[in-house]
């Protein structure tokens, strides 16, 4: 086992009361993260330079409930480190719930950062799990506070649509990729105390643009990002995956989460708590949500390898409606919003294809 620093430090954060962090090294960035699943980023090490003030994250289900680490996480599991012998993977783990408000939504979220010896990257994972009794649709997104090379303010940040990352820089640059689908908003706002409400939250979610370039001032930017909704059964989960890379120019940035996005790809079943392995995603298609539904609908699905993916739906007499899908998607969880405010009420079906796999699903419009 390679002998990476471990470190606990007592921390004084706003609103929260001296919450305990712990720390791994790897011997160009140090990161930590504190019980609530708040995660920091340091160079070259935890007593170094801090270029993250905050990384946490979001699950929206409405305008008024939206998960966030300033008013809702409690502790599940205590943050720990753990090692995979086997993928030479040292890294972080916590488990949190919604003990501080007990508002909804009533989920779980274990929350796993890995980083090999020498990198500059991070590997996040983050399952959500849904404890409510009924299905909710969730907007699962991240909570980004950047403090690049040490100090507050003048960050900007970029998004280059090309490559599909979020550059945060001054000197430095700080790097995040979505991996396991995709980003359908990205906005930033100048950081001011107060900010942290529930409706401004979900408001910011789903601006469902992705805002090119924010040039910050002297508070610095908060950054809110979304993905798709997806619906979670009550006691299921979703797996969303981010990379995150710090370097002092965004190539160097952009090499590290293609780093990360390797890992992504190779360890799936390594990514976990402790030494345990899971099984690689398998394929699935999943029951639309709502159903029936109008005039729109969620279709969520999951692919075990990236590949080309069609997913379409059709009339009951087997015309062809709508392409929602037909390309190249990464591996995970995926989901998209079917609109029907054009089409009359009836009976709908929607196919999932790859080159491995073919589903067949109904659902009713009813209006």
């Amino acid at each position: 086992m390679k002998n990476y620093l471990v470190i606990a430090t007592i921390i004084l954060f706003v609103g929260k009361a001296l919450p305990l962090s712990t720390g791994i090294n790897t011997g160009n960035i140090g990161v930590d993260m504190n019980l609530y699943g708040r995660i920091k980023l340091f160079q070259p090490d935890t007593a170094g330079l801090l270029n993250l003030y905050g990384l946490s994250i979001l699950v929206g289900t409405s305008p008024s409930t939206v998960y966030n680490y300033w008013l809702d996480a409690g502790i599940q599991d205590s943050t720990r480190t753990f090692y995979d012998s086997a993928a030479s993977l040292p890294g972080l783990y916590g488990a949190f719930n919604n003990s501080l408000s007990n508002l909804p939504p009533n989920v779980l979220i274990k929350t796993y950062v890995t980083a090999l010896d020498g990198s500059s990257n991070v590997l996040i994972k983050y399952v959500i799990i849904n404890k409510e009794s009924s299905i909710i649709n969730a907007l699962p997104g991240l909570e980004i506070i950047s403090q690049i090379d040490g100090y507050e303010g003048f960050d900007t940040v970029k998004y280059i649509d090309s490559l599909k990352v979020i550059d945060i820089y001054k000197q430095n640059h700080l790097g995040f990729k979505l991996f396991s689908g995709n980003l359908k908003s990205i906005t930033s706002f100048e950081y001011f105390d107060g900010y942290e409400n529930d409706s401004s939250y979900y408001q910011w979610m789903t601006h469902d643009t992705l805002d090119a370039q924010y040039n910050s001032g002297p508070d610095g930017p908060v950054t809110i990002t979304s993905q798709d909704f997806q619906n979670i059964n009550p006691g299921d989960s979703i797996t969303v995956y981010y990379g995150m890379a710090l370097g002092s120019s965004f190539s160097e940035v952009n090499i590290g989460l293609d780093s990360a996005l390797a890992r992504y790809n190779n360890y799936l079943t390594t990514v976990l708590k402790g030494n345990e392995s899971f099984s690689p995603l398998s394929y699935k298609l999943n029951q639309n949500y709502p159903n029936p539904f109008n005039p729109s609908t969620i279709i969520s699905f999951s692919i075990p390898v990236q590949e080309k993916v069609s997913l379409k739906v059709y009339n009951i007499l087997g015309m062809e409606i709508s392409t929602l899908l037909n390309g190249v998607q990464t591996v995970g969880n995926h989901s998209i919003r079917f609109d029907a405010k054009n089409l009359p009420s009836g009976i709908y079906f929607y196919e999932l294809r790859t080159g491995n796999f073919r589903d067949v699903r109904k659902m009713i419009l009813l209006k």
